[in-house]
């Protein structure tokens, strides 16, 4: 198409930033009609979770992180697995993956690692981004809540993608918790039944 000039290229980035939007609404309002009709089925598999999850998510985010100069590290070994339902998995790394991209500082870090431990798995998705402030962590999952700024994102999120974080945890399972800090990041952990 020929080489993109200023103009043209800022006119792209904000086509793909608004696409990318559409297409995290709409995904999330599918989720959450399946969720509310209870037609959220899953199909547990031997998932491993770096090579089926974390890899086809950050290839599909990767635009994202180089555009934010951003860096992800993978600390999960590719012999990790737990029984559960890959596509929906990949949902949850999609939104805790893509907030932490969201939220975090430009330049910033990502690490996602895991690990086996009493007969579980745990997960975790941290980021050196700004701190949730603590009074806001007990309400992170709820339906409709954000915790998005416009000194962030430029726009306000739909409130949806931790609340279908949390049930398809739970349908597994599972649990999920977060604990953020100035000192430390923001960490989300995982446990699945192993």
């Amino acid at each position: 198409y020929g080489e993109l000039t200023g103009d043209l290229r800022e006119g792209l980035a904000h086509v793909l930033n608004s696409l990318i939007y559409l297409d995290e609404i709409t995904n999330n309002y599918l989720q959450l009609a399946r969720i509310e009709e209870g037609a959220l089925v899953i199909n547990k598999t031997e998932v491993h979770v770096a090579p089926d999850v974390i890899r086809p998510v950050l290839a599909g985010l990767d635009i994202q992180l180089q555009r934010r100069n951003m860096t992800c590290r993978t600390e999960v070994s590719d012999d990790l697995a737990a029984p559960a339902d890959v596509n929906l998995l990949r949902v949850v790394y999609e939104n805790l993956v893509g907030n932490a991209i969201k939220y975090g500082r430009d330049g910033g870090r990502i690490v996602l690692s895991g690990e086996r431990a009493d007969g579980s798995v745990l997960l975790r998705v941290w980021n050196d981004g700004k701190a949730i402030g603590q009074e806001r962590l007990p309400s992170l999952f709820r339906k409709f809540e954000r915790y998005d700024t416009d000194e962030t994102t430029g726009r306000q999120g739909t409130g949806l993608g931790l609340f279908i974080v949390k049930q398809i945890v739970s349908v597994h399972g599972g649990e999920i918790w977060v604990e953020s800090s100035e000192e430390k990041g923001t960490c989300f952990h995982l446990r699945l039944p192993a």
